[in-house]
């Protein structure tokens, strides 16, 4: 720009040069340093000494603003420059050519226009407002209905009547400094208004040299004259009248009370985060916080049931129903099992898993009939291991996995273990429930990978829980354990029982590209009362597939898995989990807040 008026400008324009700048107070709402825009002014009339082509330049600028305003650079250089134009409102003989619009309408015009100029003050605006509203209102004939119509078209309701604006922009002025974040400008927003307060009380008030009586006169609300300011015109003085000033200072009262209670809050929430932050990294909130958890997830939405799967449950009556000699200790007699499984054996069944311990061998009859059995990859044995010894799987089925639970203090399962190292005692080092799925996936051509210690199938990748997870502390993960996102269900897969299943009218279409489950809930096995964060009774053969379920739902619905943040994460970067949450558990479409210590809360 500097070059453009110094070598163009002034090189062929040989007269002398105006340059008129509008609003120049728009500068101030700009979101980018304006400072060397009026810098270059000033240097223009600091040329002045060594080039006097620049002599024949002016710049006039003409806005609500003043030259200290509008550096917001503090160390600039002031601009100190030029002189100021104050423009004052209409006189009675400035406007006399008013008349004419009138016509012949008033026998004494003159006295209708001075009333004119005593509500405006001589504004121009306002002065052309009322005198059109007067001309399209031919009911006004005196001095008294010139009141009424000033006060029902421009006082009354005048927010909903300043079209063209011109109050509302008055009002904005007034209160330019009511939103700025900073201390320093609400104090001066509220000296101002005090300010204004006080000539709305006593008439008048002696002006001072400070900012805020400057940044009142510029509002266009007040006038100063012969040393004192007063309010502008009797229209300012209605509309932005004592009750006006009030509430505002109120507002700002409470919008100032807000501020404190909320910096307050924020202390109060440091002190409690970080009191709540060394509590839990001792562990002392882990029970709590695991209940908490608990309550979140069974406030989900129901869901509905898992088709893929189809439970055969070996009930009270199925195990009553079979000669206690034949049966023993068990609960199915080798007769009713080599039964069963030969009869799931014809079926199209994608898996089949015994969630039944079978250590003592089949008699001699029946190995005969269940070679087919042995020799088949798509029946699965539990096997278990762990500080009491190990069940070893049934020898008649040659595929097993470990069923081993993991149960908190509390002994609730929250987790499990999809698989150990090389040494599992167990044929398989891969859980009873993994090892049915991803037969179940191998066919849909999905295999299982190891990429950096995680288990993989397709595009979803079962993150290891590590040693502090969300509420636990010092978690011994040596294996690949997830956190169980049980499903919120009266029931996780379709059940039959036993004898249905052993009757001639089972229909063994129905297992076609399922995976079936075997298992008891009789109680007398003690296998019915596993309580998991959805339920606080599951017999054994529910919970394992309700993780059969999770790792299908995972890979092929997208269904999310659970997981936590680190504690880092946590601790420096959440105050909301910190504070209110034991953890934050994100999933692929999910955000949980477990709310920390507080079980009664759930939202």
């Amino acid at each position: 720009m500097g070059d453009f008026i110094e070598n163009v400008l002034l090189s062929q324009i040989k007269q002398d040069i105006v340059i008129f700048i509008d609003e120049i107070d728009s500068i101030l709402s700009l979101d980018f340093p304006t400072d060397d825009f009026l810098t270059l002014i000033h240097s223009f009339y600091n040329k002045r000494a060594n080039k006097p082509e620049f002599r024949r330049l002016t710049f006039v600028l003409m806005g609500v603003a003043t030259p200290t305003e509008l550096f917001q650079d503090t160390r600039a250089t002031p601009f100190n420059i030029g002189r100021a134009i104050e423009l004052k409102g209409f006189q009675i003989s400035e406007c006399t050519s008013l008349l004419r619009g009138f016509g012949d309408r008033f026998e004494k015009p003159q006295k209708i226009l001075a009333q004119i100029l005593a509500w405006t003050g001589g504004q121009p605006f306002l002065t052309q407002k009322l005198c059109r509203l007067i001309v399209q209102n031919p009911q006004v004939i005196d001095s008294q209905s010139l009141d009424n119509l000033v006060q029902s078209q421009i006082i009354d309701n005048w927010e909903a009547q300043d079209n063209p604006e011109h109050l509302k922009t008055i009002r904005d002025r007034l209160c330019r400094f009511a939103n700025r974040s900073f201390d320093r400008t609400k104090n001066k927003y509220q000296k101002l208004l005090k300010i204004y307060l006080r000539i709305l009380r006593q008439g008048k008030i002696s002006c001072k040299n400070h900012s805020e009586y400057l940044e009142l006169k510029l509002s266009g609300a007040v006038a100063q004259e012969q040393g004192s300011l007063l309010i502008k015109n009797k229209v300012y003085q209605s509309v932005f009248n004592q009750s006006w000033v009030e509430r505002q200072l109120k507002e700002l009262s409470d919008r100032e009370s807000i501020r404190i209670s909320f910096k307050k809050t924020v202390l109060i929430s440091l002190a409690v985060a970080g009191s709540i932050i060394g509590v839990s990294s001792l562990g002392w909130l882990q029970m709590q916080e695991l209940k908490s958890f608990d309550l979140m997830m069974r406030l989900r939405p129901k869901e509905k049931l898992d088709e893929r799967i189809l439970i055969v449950d070996i009930t009270e009556e199925d195990v009553r129903s079979q000669p206690a000699i034949e049966r023993g200790a068990a609960s199915i007699s080798d007769s009713s099992l080599m039964q069963l499984l030969e009869k799931l054996n014809q079926s199209s069944a994608s898996a089949i898993g015994l969630d039944i311990y079978r250590e003592i061998p089949l008699a001699a009859e029946y190995q005969i009939p269940l070679a087919e059995v042995r020799h088949s990859d798509r029946f699965f044995a539990i096997c278990q291991y762990g500080d009491s010894g190990i069940v070893a799987s049934p020898q008649f089925i040659s595929n097993d996995g470990f069923n081993n639970v993991e149960l908190d203090p509390d002994e609730t399962i929250r987790r499990f273990t999809l698989a150990v190292s090389d040494a599992s005692p167990c044929r398989s080092k891969y859980a009873f429930n993994w090892e049915l799925a991803t037969h179940y996936l191998a066919q849909a051509g999905i295999k299982p990978r190891n990429i950096n210690n995680n288990l993989q199938l397709g595009d979803a990748v079962f993150k290891t829980l590590k040693s502090n997870t969300g509420s636990y502390q010092n978690l011994d993960n040596r294996a690949n354990q997830i956190l169980l996102n049980c499903r919120q269900s009266n029931k996780i897969a379709p059940t039959v029982t036993l004898q249905e299943t052993l009757s001639d009218r089972f229909n063994l279409a129905q297992l076609e590209n399922r995976i079936v489950l075997i298992g008891t809930s009789d109680p007398s096995f003690n296998d019915h009362r596993w309580r998991t964060s959805c339920s606080d009774r599951e017999a054994g053969v529910e919970v394992q597939a309700q993780m059969v379920s999770q790792i299908l739902s995972t890979t092929l619905d997208n269904r999310p898995l659970l997981w936590s943040p680190s504690q880092f994460w946590v601790n420096e970067y959440s105050l909301f989990n910190t504070t209110y949450c034991q953890s934050i558990i994100i999933s692929q479409s999910s955000f949980y807040c477990v709310v920390r210590a507080y079980p009664k809360i759930t939202s």
